[in-house]
């Protein structure tokens, strides 16, 4: 009888005696990793403290972080730093609010983790979609010529690939730089710069062109196509993951990096808690790597 009181008791708990991080779901851990995302991009001291006041208020309120006002003010509060500041901003910070206006728009509605999970899904494709048909439409990438820039004079490129890959040396890397600052320079007579690189380099470009091109037509097909079965959901999953890590840990673009795991896990059904894990757990990877780094 006393055992039966005590069951009775337990079960009939008040859910708000249970601890606060045993009640979150995928909607909470998506929106506290979505505003460290806007926080790690932030640039300017305006946007972090936007994005900071916006961390802590998710973080501690569960109305909040599920509220689609809050969301929509959010992203209203950040669209001016983007229009007015378009030059300090790279791609994946637009990216990220536009998930945030997504993150919103998911809690307009009754039936939630179902729509921020279709949202992330078709948001995740129309971004490879994109990417692939500029690449395919860009005779500068697909040439090999802008692949060939970034191994040269892009220092995540150069550091994470071309240093390690191709054999370039230090010397010929800072002859490289030395080139190209001559032809920049204002008044500069000179119209050509001679560059110093191994050979390897163009076998590297090459290669890097077309497996983006590949990856990213198949990631846009596997999550644009209506297909939902167990198979398709796996492919889009590790195929995300493995185009994450391989990029991004080599060549630390971790905005992006970052936003793709998040949106990951955002995707993932009910009963793919262990795939959001593995999400999660990369998102962090991405945040440490970034404060690492940074």
């Amino acid at each position: 009888m006393n055992l039966a009181l005590s069951v009775q008791e337990a079960t009939s708990q008040d859910p708000a005696d249970v601890p606060r991080i045993r009640r979150w779901d995928s909607r909470d851990v998506v929106a506290i990793l979505t505003c460290a995302v806007l926080l790690i991009d932030s640039h300017l001291w305006p946007e972090r403290l936007l994005s900071g006041a916006a961390m802590a208020c998710v973080f501690t309120s569960r109305s909040l972080r599920r509220s689609h006002r809050f969301w929509l003010t959010l992203v209203a509060l950040w669209t001016p730093f983007l229009l007015f500041r378009w030059y300090q901003h790279e791609d994946h910070i637009y990216l990220a609010v536009y998930w945030a206006a997504a993150v919103g728009l998911s809690f307009w509605g009754s039936n939630q983790k179902t729509t921020l999970l279709v949202n992330a899904r078709l948001l995740i494709g129309l971004t490879f979609a994109f990417a692939f048909f500029w690449k395919v439409w860009s005779p500068e990438f697909y040439s090999n010529e802008l692949m060939h820039y970034k191994l040269l004079f892009d220092y995540r490129f150069r550091e994470g690939i071309t240093q390690p890959f191709t054999g370039m040396t230090a010397a010929q890397a800072a002859h490289n730089l030395e080139a190209i600052t001559s032809l920049r320079n204002l008044g500069a007579t000179k119209t050509t710069a001679g560059l110093q690189y191994p050979e390897q380099l163009g076998v590297v470009a090459w290669f890097m062109t077309w497996w983006t091109i590949i990856v990213e037509g198949i990631l846009a097909v596997l999550f644009l196509a209506p297909w939902h079965n167990a198979f398709v959901r796996n492919l889009r999953n590790v195929g995300l993951m493995f185009f994450a890590l391989s990029l991004y840990l080599i060549v630390p673009v971790l905005g992006f990096g970052n936003l793709f795991m998040v949106m990951g896990a955002a995707q993932c059904r009910p009963d793919e808690r262990k795939m959001r894990g593995a999400f999660v757990v990369a998102s962090m990877l991405f945040m440490i790597m970034f404060a690492i780094r940074f």
